[in-house]
C-alpha cells in the first residue's frame, strides 16, 4: 500500500507551486490526527522532504490528502486519491485482535 501512496503523492507534490505548496501545509499541520492511529504530522518536514518520505509520513498522507487537496490538484489527481484513501481503509488493519475470526471472513 506505501508503494501505492508513494507514487501517487509524487503526481501531486511534484506539479504544485509554492502557494499550493504553502496552502498543503498549513492545512496538513491543522489535521486533527485523533482516531488516526498516527503520531503527530510534521508538516513542514514532510514538505521539505517530500520525495524521500518513510512509512509513517507515507502513512499520514495517505489517511489525510483526500480531505486536504481537493482543490490544490488536478481532478484526477484528486480523484486517484479518493481511490487510495477507500482502498487504505480496507487493507490497512495495525491490529488484528481475533485472528481466526478476521481470516472467516
Amino acid at each position: 500500500m506505501l508503494g501505492v501512496v508513494k507514487y501517487v503523492w509524487h503526481l501531486t507534490h511534484t506539479e504544485w507551486t509554492e502557494e499550493q505548496e504553502r496552502k498543503y501545509t498549513v492545512r496538513l499541520q491543522a489535521t486533527n490526527i485523533d482516531g488516526l492511529n498516527i503520531p503527530p504530522i510534521r508538516a513542514g518536514y514532510i514538505m521539505q522532504y517530500a520525495g524521500s518520505l518513510i512509512g509513517r509520513q507515507l502513512k499520514a498522507v495517505g489517511q489525510t490528502n483526500t480531505f486536504l487537496t481537493y482543490d490544490i490538484c488536478d481532478l484526477k489527481i484528486f480523484s486517484l486519491w479518493k481511490a487510495v484513501g477507500e482502498l487504505m481503509a480496507l487493507l490497512w488493519i495495525p491490529e488484528i485482535d481475533d485472528l481466526e475470526q478476521y481470516l472467516a471472513r
